[in-house]
């Protein structure tokens, strides 16, 4: 089975930049030139009210959390973006957080907290001794959790909003372009191949990035 197309960007990435922000919205077709979200990055009368939230889900016998921020106007209906965070000392999804923040024409985006992490925004933390787990494929298979039961559905539901003909929907549906584009972010690129290799029709695109 093939793996869809990725996209790895090794060294070049600033996550705080705008040509950051700019380059993610080119992958999700942007109908701004980079100059333009440069600009607007700086113009503060453009930008969204939507805020990022902190929510959670369920996982096995785990309660796990998440950043959400809703899709700009006008962006509702585009591919929604999954940030994997890296893992270490202290990380979870703040890492992604302040490029959240920037992305101001963005898509749905959703930052999970792996399991183990994110205890700071009430996450449960994970007790080797009690719960064994099976590195990367545990990581994986909570972020699929979210995707199948949270990301997807909304996704789905905003596609019905705009093809409300069924035949229309099932054409959509069956682009390889939909799905959601997942950005992996330093050592954690075996959780963004393994996503990207057991979901071929949810996840349609893969961003590894680096440092």
């Amino acid at each position: 089975m093939d793996v869809p197309s990725c996209i790895i960007c090794l060294g070049i990435v600033v996550l705080f930049s705008s040509s950051t922000v700019a380059f993610l919205s080119a992958g999700c077709n942007q109908r701004v030139a980079i100059s333009q979200q440069a600009t607007a990055l700086s113009d503060s009368s453009k930008e969204s009210n939507n805020e990022i939230e902190l929510l959670r889900y369920s996982h096995k016998s785990f309660n796990l959390t998440y950043l959400y921020k809703e899709a700009a106007p006008g962006r509702e209906k585009d591919k929604p973006i999954i940030l994997i965070h890296p893992v270490g000392i202290g990380l979870s999804s703040w890492f992604w957080k302040r490029l959240m923040e920037s992305y101001i024409d963005n898509p749905p985006i959703y930052a999970p907290d792996l399991i183990g992490c994110g205890i700071d925004h009430g996450a449960d933390a994970w007790d080797p001794d009690k719960i064994g787990l099976f590195f990367p494929l545990s990581w994986v298979e909570g972020v699929e959790t979210l995707m199948n039961e949270i990301v997807i559905p909304n996704w789905k539901e905003m596609q019905t909003l705009q093809f409300p003909n069924v035949l229309d929907f099932n054409r959509q549906m069956n682009n390889e372009n939909n799905g959601c584009l997942v950005i992996v972010q330093g050592g954690l690129a075996p959780v963004g191949v393994m996503l990207a290799k057991r979901n071929p029709l949810t996840v349609s695109k893969l961003m590894l990035t680096s440092p």
